[in-house]
């Protein structure tokens, strides 16, 4: 019943269903997808601490799981825990080495963090074990974006695009990356008039 709530965007009577089902016991493999759609409903309606628990009694019944670290980071993002967010960045990069996701979650949170220098570490270790995409892409174009920031100095804007058109030739982008890379352009070309 709590499961059938959730789909149909009925949170309360789905939180009170679902602690009924936990409180009546299940099975192990049930009581871990009760755990992480609880979490995921508190995640959904803000109560991010109550969402942390609940993935975390997820893991501890399938282990670590990249479907369960992925809210935990966000959450610890919205929190501004940058530790326990990079340590699941972490966790992240040693399940799936050769994903960026791991990689691209740690670099958001130390620019978030503006630990720049360490954010452009993170894109080098990127660099050395994944495969280039629009996205490592995208992010070294965003840090040079930050770095002006700090030093107002316009060379970023070229960089930037530099960045932009070494990817279109590196990553066989889609229709839509093509399409964001000719808005980031058009973006960087209209600051750099702007500045100057």
């Amino acid at each position: 019943m709590g499961f059938a709530q959730a789909t149909t965007e009925k949170l309360a009577d789905a939180m009170k269903n679902l602690a009924k089902a936990d409180a009546l016991g299940c099975i192990p493999e049930n009581l871990a997808q009760l755990y992480n759609l609880l979490g995921i409903i508190c995640f959904d309606i803000g109560r991010y601490d109550d969402a942390l628990i609940n993935l975390n009694k997820a893991e501890q019944l399938i282990g670590i799981n990249m479907d369960l670290l992925q809210p935990k980071i966000i959450i610890y993002g919205l929190k501004e825990d940058f530790r326990n967010g990079l340590m699941t960045a972490n966790q992240m990069k040693l399940i799936a080495p050769s994903d960026y996701l791991g990689y691209k979650f740690a670099f958001n949170l130390l620019v978030q963090s503006n630990r720049l220098d360490a954010a452009e570490k993170e894109l080098g270790k990127a660099q050395k074990y994944v495969s280039p995409s629009m996205d490592f892409y995208f992010d070294k174009m965003a840090l040079e974006l930050e770095k002006y920031k700090v030093d107002d100095d316009k060379e970023h804007f070229n960089a930037a695009l530099s960045i932009i058109k070494k990817a279109l030739k590196t990553v066989n982008p889609t229709v839509t990356d093509v399409v964001d890379s000719y808005i980031n352009a058009a973006e960087l070309y209209l600051q750099l008039e702007i500045k100057n």
